[in-house]
């Protein structure tokens, strides 16, 4: 592992060594409140770049009781040293089955960067483990450093109960890093065609080329368990003499709810290189990284 990997990895293991204990276990069910659980994936910006990351809320008492009321809403201020927001999606991705896409709408702050989610729905229950996500753009800040989210719930005036305990999280920090840290981006667009050029004089015939691809074949990594908010890495190999061609993960084993988030995907070597993180806040995941290989002259 190189050492831009190695820093990444101290890095989230040193974060979640210091994430409080509640973060795991949100509430200890002595009330029948909604207990917010704030989670970021990635936690992680290269210096200058254009970075995306889900902000996701779970409700994280599993005795909860207490229902979402129209006009509820959830403040999310980014500090300026992370960088600027400069988009999000509206539409959020919601896990219950009681609560629905519909139910929520994804506005601008009255505020440079800060986004509020507004519970739009009818009167229904928030239950234990259901979440909602939105995904969020950031043109990260051009130097290194880190930022705090600040997490905000503010119930509809015309709630006569205490509906919502003390967010867990309510500030979840960010680092801007100038490492990589994830996937290489996708292949940009294609450029105008350039004027057409003089005919060049008939060259004479070349060698015969090589066979191309053989070989063909795809290697797998042992099965990697990712407990519930935590995070592996795993690698895998092309056979001695061949070359890597592809590769990525697979999910070998997930029970839903928000879960399995790619924050490292790339070649290491002749194999492939990946880290998994795991959103989900009571279930575990198991998953493989996979390399696609040939010789190839």
């Amino acid at each position: 592992m190189n050492f831009s990997k190695f820093v990444l990895g101290l890095c989230l293991c040193v974060g979640l060594a210091l994430t409080p204990l509640s973060s795991v276990r949100a509430d200890d069910g002595s009330t029948p409140n909604i207990t917010p659980v704030v989670t970021i994936t990635p936690n992680l910006f290269r210096v200058g770049t254009s970075s995306n990351t889900f902000v996701t809320i779970t409700n994280g008492n599993q005795n909860s009781a207490k229902t979402m009321q129209t006009g509820d809403s959830f403040k999310l201020t980014f500090d300026s040293n992370i960088g600027t927001v400069v988009s999000f999606e509206s539409v959020l991705m919601v896990n219950s089955a009681t609560l629905s896409s519909a139910d929520f709408l994804a506005s601008a702050g009255s505020s440079a960067n800060q986004l509020v989610i507004t519970y739009v729905g009818t009167s229904k229950p928030f239950g234990p483990g259901d979440s909602f996500c939105v995904k969020i753009s950031v043109a990260a800040s051009p130097l290194t450093g880190s930022g705090k989210v600040n997490v905000e719930v503010v119930p509809t005036p015309r709630s006569t109960d205490r509906r919502y305990n003390d967010v867990v999280l309510k500030y979840t920090t960010i680092a801007v890093v100038d490492f990589s840290t994830g996937p290489k981006g996708d292949k940009g667009d294609k450029g105008d065609k350039g004027d057409k050029g003089d005919t060049g004089a008939t060259g004479a015939q070349g060698p015969p080329g090589p066979s191309g691809l053989t070989g063909y074949e795809v290697k797998e990594s042992a099965p990697i368990n990712v407990d519930a908010l935590g995070f592996q890495f795993a690698s895998v190999s092309c056979s001695t003499g061949k070359r890597i061609l592809s590769g990525g993960a697979r999910i070998v084993q997930y029970t839903g709810g928000n879960g399995p988030v790619i924050f490292e995907s790339g070649p290491q070597g002749e194999g492939w290189y990946l880290g998994m993180a795991n959103t989900s806040l009571f279930n575990s995941l198991t998953f493989k990284a996979y390399a696609i290989c040939a010789n190839a002259q």
